[in-house]
């Protein structure tokens, strides 16, 4: 899963973007790379490998941003390269992107036919360059557009040249939430993203568009109507979601696992049996005579245990 990361707001995008894609690190990705709204457009700064080359390309050069995306990325379309890493601009569209576009090929055709170049060989950079073609000066109803004609899956952060200090966000299958504090407005992957910044967040749901300014969130229909939305407060700590003293995020799940287990079944157990009043119906069960388990990598090993 890659790690995405928007921001507009009165602190320095720069910081806040690193460090969200530092919190984000645990998802594993090849390369990285962040776009800023600064110096009257869109700065774009993306390398392949680990996220201390992109931190050394910021330092080397002069960023005064207030507003901004960035991304980490695991290649599914095209090598680990600087080019193939996001965040992808076509005409007055920067995004980034996590998930599969799935007809991009036949997309990519259609738009080379209309004299659309490509520099990549990534899905990404063509969501980017349909985005732009259908773009006539209003964001919410050029995603709701898009986004009907794309197939798979994606969550987008989305800068617009014309549109300065704004951040766009829409999902479909990938996840991607929403959030603000007094510094300004997030949006992100993953909740580790934000919990330096707020515990509250929203969910932002299919068929729905965030928009992020300095003064805050609102969220709209694809019809562009506004959408009033319930605020969520997270579990999580910081530190929870940090390495915590160990080398990698994988050694430190695999020492919390005995802990995580107990704290997911310890509220549904009642005398030593299972036990799920108050959230499932009372006679659920009584029919179920078969359970499947669905995983893959080391979750198949555990559900093989299960």
């Amino acid at each position: 899963m890659c790690g995405i990361i928007g921001y507009s707001g009165s602190g320095d995008a720069c910081a806040v973007v690193l460090s969200a894609l530092a919190a984000l690190e645990y998802r594993g990705y090849d390369s990285a790379g962040a776009a800023f709204w600064e110096h009257g457009g869109v700065t774009l700064v993306k390398r392949q490998g680990r996220l201390a080359r992109l931190e050394e390309a910021l330092a080397a050069g002069k960023h005064d941003a207030h507003c901004g995306i960035g991304h980490t990325r695991w290649a599914t379309h095209g090598r680990p390269t600087d080019v193939n890493a996001h965040p992808h601009r076509s005409g007055r569209v920067t995004l980034v992107h996590n998930g599969i576009i799935e007809n991009y090929a036949s997309l990519r055709e259609r738009l080379s036919r209309r004299g659309v170049s490509f520099l990549s060989q990534t899905d990404t950079e063509t969501a980017a360059a349909l985005l732009d073609s259908l773009y006539a000066g209003d964001p919410v109803r050029a995603i709701a557009q898009a986004a009907e004609l794309l197939e798979g899956s994606f969550a987008f952060a989305i800068l617009f040249s014309d549109r300065p200090g704004e951040v766009y966000g829409v999902r479909r299958g990938s996840p991607l939430i929403a959030a603000r504090d007094d510094a300004g407005a997030y949006i992100a992957s993953d909740l580790p993203a934000i919990l330096p910044h707020t515990n509250r967040y929203y969910l932002l749901e299919e068929g729905e568009i965030a928009c992020l300014t300095p003064a805050g969130i609102s969220f709209r229909a694809f019809d562009g109507a506004v959408i009033q939305k319930e605020e969520k407060q997270a579990a999580w700590s910081v530190e929870s979601a940090r390495k915590d003293g160990y080398d990698t995020f994988m050694r430190k799940e695999i020492d919390e696992q005995p802990r995580a287990l107990h704290d997911t079944v310890a509220s549904r157990v009642r005398d030593g049996l299972p036990c799920w009043k108050g959230e499932l119906p009372d006679g659920f069960f009584r029919d179920k005579t078969k359970l499947t388990i669905t995983a893959c990598g080391t979750a198949y090993h555990a559900g093989m245990i299960g």
